[in-house]
Order: C-alpha cells, then sequence, then structure tokens
C-alpha cells in the first residue's frame, strides 16, 4: 500500500483474508489468517501518525546520534543457523523483489527459506518491489523440506518433520547492492546515506515490538520475540562488509529493544569478535547514538582502504568507544570482510 493512510482489503493467504487499516498501526496486511500471515511494513506511512511516540516513522542521522538506547547483547555463534532460533524474529535477506530468483534457479538464503517454506511463495503473487524504508512481514509459514549444502552445492535433505515448532516471524528486508562499486565499495558503505538507508530498512523489519497491540500480526503467540536472529545480510553476491553490517544491525536491534543472535555462517573469527564486543560494549551503558557517531566518524575519515583489512573496523570502533568511556580490551579477532 504505496499511500499513507489508506485502507486496503488483504489478499487471502493460508486462510480468511483480513482488513489493516496502515494509519493505526504502521503496517498493512498483504494477507493474513491462521496458517500464514504477509504483513507489509512502512515507515513512511506511518512517519504523520507516530511523530510525537517517535515510534515509527524515518529517523534521520540526528535521531540516530542522540540514541540513548543501549546496546543489547549479541549472541554470535559459527555453526548455528538462523532457522535454528525458533522463537526469535528470523531475517530473510531478501531481494527488493521478494522470493528473489527462488523460481528461476538461485540457490542461495532466501531462496532456500522460500523453497523449504513454499507458502512464502504467496508475496511474489501480492508484494509490490520493496521501497528504501519498507520490510515485509510474515507470520506462520509451514516448512516441510530440510536441505544440506548452499548455493550451488545445495540439497534436498529430507522431510522436515519436528513436532509443532512454534511458527516464526521472519523479516524480509533487501540491502543495498555494491557490485557496481567495485574497489570502491567500502567506501560508498560508509557514506553516511548508505548507512542511513541500511538502518532505516532493517529498522523497518525489526520493529515487530511496535506492534504488541496488533493482535492480526502476533496471532496465536501473542507476544514479541526478544531476540533477532540474523548474520551476513547483504555480505554475499552483494558484496557487503560483513563487520559494518552486523554493527548496523547491532544498532537497530538495539533500538528496537531486542538481542541478537547472530550466525557468522562458519567464520570463527567474526564470531569471536562480535561476542567479545557484546561482552565489552553491552553491559557498559554504551548507547546505540555512541556507536552511530563512531562509524559516521569513519566515513569522514576517509581511510576505506585501511578499514577493509580484516578485523579493521572492530579495532577503529573499539578504541573510539573506549575512547568515550566505554569498556573493552585492545585488540580484536581478525574477522572475514566482504563475501560469504
Amino acid at each position: 500500500h504505496d499511500e499513507p493512510g489508506a485502507r486496503s482489503e488483504a489478499s487471502e493467504a493460508g486462510g480468511g483474508g483480513a482488513e489493516a487499516a496502515t494509519e493505526s498501526t504502521g503496517w498493512s496486511s498483504e494477507g493474513a489468517g491462521p496458517g500464514l500471515g504477509i504483513f507489509r511494513v512502512s515507515l513512511s506511512s506511518s512517519a504523520k501518525q507516530h511523530a510525537e511516540s517517535g515510534s515509527l516513522g524515518r529517523w534521520d542521522a540526528t535521531r540516530w546520534q542522540e540514541c540513548d538506547k543501549p546496546l543489547r547483547p549479541i549472541k554470535a555463534d559459527p555453526k548455528k543457523v538462523i532457522d535454528d532460533v525458533n522463537d526469535g524474529l528470523q531475517v530473510d535477506f531478501a531481494n527488493m523483489y521478494i522470493g528473489g530468483g527462488v523460481l528461476s534457479g538461485g540457490c542461495v538464503q532466501e531462496e532456500i527459506r522460500f523453497s523449504v517454506c513454499p507458502e512464502l511463495t504467496v508475496s511474489m503473487l501480492i508484494c509490490e518491489v520493496l521501497k528504501d524504508d519498507e520490510a515485509i512481514l510474515f507470520r506462520g509459514g509451514l516448512r516441510i523440506a530440510k536441505t544440506r549444502g548452499y548455493a550451488f552445492n545445495l540439497e534436498y535433505d529430507g522431510v522436515f518433520s519436528d513436532e509443532q515448532p512454534p511458527p516464526p516471524f521472519l523479516a524480509a528486508i533487501d540491502a543495498c547492492d555494491y557490485r557496481d562499486w567495485g574497489r570502491g565499495a567500502l567506501g560508498h558503505q560508509l557514506e553516511p546515506a548508505t548507512m542511513l538507508r541500511e538502518l532505516e530498512k532493517a529498522r523497518a523489519g525489526f520493529s515487530l515490538h511496535q506492534f504488541a497491540d496488533a493482535s492480526e500480526l502476533l496471532g496465536a503467540t501473542k507476544s514479541v520475540p526478544g531476540v533477532v536472529a540474523t548474520g551476513n545480510w547483504g555480505c554475499g553476491a552483494f558484496l557487503g562488509n560483513r563487520e559494518l553490517k552486523s554493527l548496523e544491525q547491532w544498532m537497530v536491534a538495539s533500538a528496537c529493544g531486542m538481542e541478537i543472535f547472530y550466525s557468522t555462517f562458519g567464520d570463527q573469527g567474526l564470531a569471536r569478535s562480535l561476542n567479545r564486543l557484546s561482552e565489552d560494549f553491552s553491559k557498559g551503558g554504551t548507547t546505540v547514538g555512541q556507536l552511530y557517531r563512531v562509524l559516521s566518524s569513519l566515513s569522514r575519515a576517509g581511510r576505506p582502504g585501511e578499514l577493509g583489512r580484516p578485523g579493521a573496523i572492530f579495532d577503529a570502533v573499539r578504541q573510539a568507544l573506549k575512547a568515550q568511556g566505554g569498556g573493552g580490551k585492545e585488540g580484536t579477532e581478525s574477522a572475514g570482510v566482504g563475501g560469504g
């Protein structure tokens, strides 16, 4: 629903269509029923309605700089995957056209998810291309298959038959694509406008807590997850920097009052570094605004070549936060940067 304040009768998906008002909630029901719910969240459409409370609506750089929410804990794991966190808000590393290449040979994170949860493909019929401040939230979506491998090594691994796992919430957010930037990709990622776009995109997806009174969205669970299950969002074909993307998602989850489970997809160095940063700065009162200001200063420093070294962004952040009075020990484990 592109126009703020519009009302629309939802398409049926998983049984029982429903009507939702964007002017009162900031989200609209594209299709909702007892099995599958599909909801489109737009920060722009809710900006006017939430201007006083500040709950939704777009945040500018000043709002991020002044955010006094404390950084929440991260639990990073190189072996456990996003799908293992059934009680959290799982993240779909989406294409701006929801579903990506699931029907045409695509075989990475989003396509795998849509393949093993085929009900999600309904969204490809009823959801338009995502704007920069929009996300799609799924409630439910029956999983029917297991897989092994990844990308061109992906294989079917049998029927998925867990005993009634809780229906997860899934946030579909599309990252910026830096492939056209080549060697200049990191410098572009550090630009304030680019970072702001990624922060706002993630906030649209992570803001489930703002809808605690939205029984249609929450369904039978009646509660909001306290954990975001995510990982190297946009760090594969789109060439996002893993360290920067993890820090951006840390800020957004913390601003939304949620902790993070972070799957590093086999990268043990990245997992160690994130766990150390969490241990040092999520317990010492370091705020989202402080971390935002540090990352903004990296952009102004104009040294993306140096920051491209594995571990360099984490080291720079640790040093700057420590200088501001945060916790932390010197040094950071090297972590992979870029693809994945």
